[in-house]
């Protein structure tokens, strides 16, 4: 385990507090605000860090690159094709998908990431909106 960091307890505060996926550099816009001697690589050096120790995970999203999340347990994302928001779906992990993956296929699996892709409410809203005006 990494030493402790204040810069990195700055990370982790933003990343909790804000409970939505973030890019490094909004994450690096927030921390100069706390503490203006931050630097990117500075963060993402922290991050990383925070990803290895478990704390945090880091997602992959097709619009930004990389994000980063502060769920650290197995959960699934959705992603709008319309406005390009990604954000964890309220439902459970089904640990049987690894089941099935370890019988059936006789590999060895720690879990799986799933990302549905397709229009949020918002956008399916302003959609209808559209289509009454």
């Amino acid at each position: 385990m990494a030493r402790f960091s204040t810069q990195r307890e700055i990370i982790s505060q933003i990343i909790l507090g804000e409970g939505k996926h973030m890019t490094a550099e909004e994450i690096a816009m927030k921390a100069k605000k706390v503490n203006p001697k931050i630097g990117i690589a500075t963060v993402y050096r922290n991050l990383n860090t925070l990803v290895e120790e478990g704390k945090i995970k880091k997602v992959r999203d097709n619009n930004q690159g990389f994000v980063y999340d502060s769920n650290n347990q197995p959960h699934y994302h959705f992603e709008c094709t319309e406005c390009g928001a990604m954000y964890d779906l309220p439902i459970k992990y089904n640990e049987k998908l690894d089941d099935v993956v370890r019988h059936e296929l006789k590999l060895d699996v720690a879990n799986h990431k799933t990302t549905f892709y397709g229009t949020c409410k918002k956008c399916l809203m302003m959609k209808e909106e559209d289509t009454w005006n």
